[in-house]
């Protein structure tokens, strides 16, 4: 080879090699990686190392996992970056943000690495080193926040035996089981730091490897929450609120009469609920008071029944079950639904269904557990459901007046309801919601539409929230999502008002305790009461009047079409007419096909014959009950539901009946 050829190779390496260098310093940044732990599947804890990568003239995020990771660990990675090109003042268009974490364990799933997503997707943004003696865990919430995650204690051993010097953990996390992580973290030569917002581990988690971080100071904030007018319309609450509260404090009076520490530990977490109940109830906010000593009640009650055999509990089971079908026909159905009170009813029925949809549950999937832990908490809020709908039941039994309302004009608002519920649904997901819909479902399929409306917007509400949620980023704009206490009186419902009270006490105990769930729980009480509010004039007006919607008996189908077929359960009475034609051959074809609905027509009835032999008939409640699931799901019109509506149900029939002329 000759000199220049060489020479022109040497050359052209050189510049090749300076384009490829020049191209890869354009597109792609320094790789930062951090610890992070995690629990395997024995719940023993575990580190890993994750990295990021900052690719330019790309758009997204990934996540690269070895095992597989859950899509709430892919969404917590997608929040992270976002967070963190927000706070570095980048965007993440045109830039893409790789993420990699390899795990010793069966699947990477949970929130748990949000913090630590934050941090590297900052750094990459920043251009800043991060300490590499670090670990993190803890959720990232929209708002900035650090939120709670489980097995601190485990992942803290975990990154204690690899010689890391500091641990970020969520705030209020510090003590675990009467451990206190921190001093422990002393004794080990560490660091346990506790966390509130994205801004507190930034400013530890880039100071030089080595050095001794200073910890932010977390003081208890008091809880600031103003008093509010006591509202007219949901005064009845506050009887309620006070009745559970004189029950909550029975509870409290007899577990502090006994001698184990068990009962102690809980009697003093009584005690710190009642106070707070007392309290909300002097500032007029019944329904956070009455919730206060609700859920009080329920992790006490949870608490005892852990203690149940296999056999004992599903025992108990059993009997809430046939306690909850005896429910309501004693309490509940049999209670008029009058103007005065019909919102308390509703309320009582609401109740009524998630104690029935939890027995339900438990009947189904209790009996394959080994123990009964993880069902407990559905238990007791089963029967504490069940014991707030008799109440409710017999609060608006008690207040009935004026004129008693026709539920079953309601169906049309309930069903229109339950389709926008579902609609939200499949473009924004929360589980809250799906189970609310499925209860809205259930109790239109039962007759029930008033609670079924009501349980719509509750899934409405959630999926809207969430939805609103998923879109902001940073702890300004989620709180300009939030309504503050001058919208309160421009709700007339009861429950609206009650609601949205609730939602303020929601935000007094986020900016209390920097938890990103009160947050969240407020924007979602908010979507409620606005639609509560909407529909509940609307439901009032519709089952104020007497007449059910009219509609024609018959469907006109033209020469070719296809007739819906009849559902099970439903004799649906179809009228054809076919438009003469001169044309023979259409005529002809016509003829045949006419001929051709009367075999089917003969053959079905035929079979319907054989089988009524079989099967005895059904009853005209049945047949109602089967109408209202083939109008839920758009089986059959609203003309010809009203038809047979009037034909099966004695509700129809009052309904569809003329008022009578006054003398």
């Amino acid at each position: 080879m000759s000199k220049r050829l060489s020479k022109r190779l040497c050359f052209s390496f050189i510049v090749f090699s300076l384009v490829f260098f020049s191209f890869g310093a354009r597109s792609c940044s320094a790789l930062s990686s951090l610890s992070m732990p995690a629990m395997d599947s024995t719940g023993k804890g575990i580190l890993t190392t994750t990295s990021a990568r900052l690719v330019a003239d790309s758009s997204g995020v990934f996540l690269d996992t070895t095992p597989f990771s859950s899509v709430e660990t892919q969404q917590s990675a997608e929040t992270a970056a976002k967070l963190a090109a927000r706070k570095a003042g980048a965007s993440l268009e045109g830039n893409a943000l790789l993420y990699s974490v390899h795990a010793p364990a069966e699947i990477i799933d949970g929130p748990s690495g949000g913090v630590a997503f934050a941090l590297l997707a900052y750094a990459e943004f920043s251009g800043k080193t991060l300490r590499s003696d670090l670990a993190a865990t803890g959720s990232i919430e929209q708002d900035g926040s650090v939120g709670k995650v489980g097995g601190v204690a485990e992942k803290l051993e975990a990154v204690h035996e690899a010689g890391l010097k500091i641990f970020l953990i969520p705030l209020g996390q510090g003590v675990q089981t009467g451990v206190d992580l921190r001093r422990l973290g002393e004794q080990w030569g560490m660091q346990v730091i506790e966390v509130a917002n994205f801004d507190e581990a930034i400013a530890i988690a880039f100071t030089p490897t080595g050095s001794q971080a200073i910890a932010p100071k977390h003081e208890t904030k008091p809880l600031v929450l103003a008093a509010i007018d006591a509202l007219p319309a949901s005064q009845s609450m506050r009887f309620l609120a006070e009745n559970e509260i004189k029950a909550l404090a029975a509870d409290e009076a007899e577990l502090s009469k006994k001698n184990d520490n068990s009962s102690a530990l809980v009697a003093s977490a009584l005690r710190d609920a009642l106070n707070s109940s007392r309290e909300l109830l002097a500032k007029n906010y019944f329904y956070s008071a009455a919730n206060a000593a609700f859920v009080a009640r329920v992790a006490a009650n949870s608490f005892f029944t852990a203690n149940y055999s296999k056999q004992e509990f599903a025992d108990a089971v059993r009997e809430l079950a046939e306690e909850t079908n005896a429910s309501f026909e004693q309490n509940v159905d049999s209670s008029p639904m009058r103007v005065s009170s019909w919102e308390m009813l509703v309320g009582a029925r609401l109740r009524y269904a998630w104690a029935a949809a939890k027995a339900a549950e438990l009947e189904e999937n209790a009996p394959l557990a080994s123990k009964p832990l993880p069902f407990v908490e559905d238990y007791a809020s089963a029967l504490a459901w069940l014991e707030a709908s008799r109440s409710m039941a017999a609060a608006a039994s008690a207040n009935a007046s004026g004129v008693e309302l026709n539920e079953f004009n309601a169906r049309s608002e309930a069903n229109a309801l339950i389709t926008k519920a579902n609609a939200s649904l499949s473009s924004s997901y929360d589980a809250d919601a799906e189970w609310h819909l499925g209860v809205a479902e259930d109790s239109f399929s039962q007759g029930s539409y008033a609670a079924a409306a009501f349980d719509a917007c509750f899934a409405l509400g959630f999926s809207q929230a969430r939805a609103k949620a998923e879109k902001t980023f940073g702890e300004e704009d989620f709180a300009a999502l939030l309504g503050n206490a001058s919208a309160l009186r421009g709700f007339k419902s009861m429950w609206a008002q009650l609601y949205y009270a609730h939602s303020l006490y929601n935000i007094a105990e986020a900016n209390r305790t920097a938890d990103f769930a009160y947050s969240l729980n407020a924007l979602e009480l908010q979507e409620l009461a606005r639609c509560l509010e909407s529909e509940s004039a609307r439901l009032k007006d519709a089952m104020s009047s007497p007449f059910a919607p009219e509609g024609s008996a018959s469907v006109s189908v033209s020469a070719g079409g296809s007739p819906s077929p009849s559902e099970k359960g439903a004799a649906l009475s179809i009228i054809y007419s076919v438009e003469p034609n001169g044309d023979s051959a259409r005529l002809y074809f016509v003829f045949a096909f006419v001929v051709l609905v009367i075999l089917v027509i003969i053959s079905v009835l035929f079979v319907r014959a054989r089988l009524r032999e079989r099967e005895p008939p059904l009853t005209d409640e049945e047949r109602s009950r089967r109408l209202d699931d083939l109008l839920l799901r758009g089986r059959i019109s609203e003309a010809t539901y009203g038809r047979l509506r009037a034909k099966y149900s004695a509700a129809g029939k009052a309904a569809l009946k003329p008022p009578k002329k006054r003398k």
